[in-house]
């Protein structure tokens, strides 16, 4: 799945999309199961990555990020690069989206 989104990342020519899209943005972890590690790894946490996905609905465009946490301070720096100010965005009711 990370292959994947990282072949996304790197086709993403950058910039914000156009200011009458509609946008979605979601954070999602991955990652494995503390019950389906190996035993001999099981004295660790497993590790989960943060991945933010932007869509825009009329074109049909799909950007994913991996960021370190899931917290406002590197959720809206991608945010604010990657949508313009204009476009309507549609989230879930995560606290971080507030601002």
């Amino acid at each position: 799945m990370l292959q994947k989104i990282r072949e996304i990342e790197s086709n993403c020519s950058g910039g914000g999309f156009d200011k009458n899209s509609v946008v979605e943005i979601d954070e999602c972890c991955m990652g494995g199961k503390y019950e389906n590690m190996h035993t001999s790894k099981e004295a660790t946490e497993p590790q989960k990555a943060v991945i933010i996905g932007i869509v825009e609905r009329n074109l049909k465009q799909v950007r994913a990020m991996k960021v370190p946490t899931a917290e406002k301070d590197f959720l809206l720096p991608k945010i604010n690069l990657n949508v313009v100010s204009e476009a309507n965005i549609v989230t879930d009711a995560y606290h971080a989206y507030n601002d």
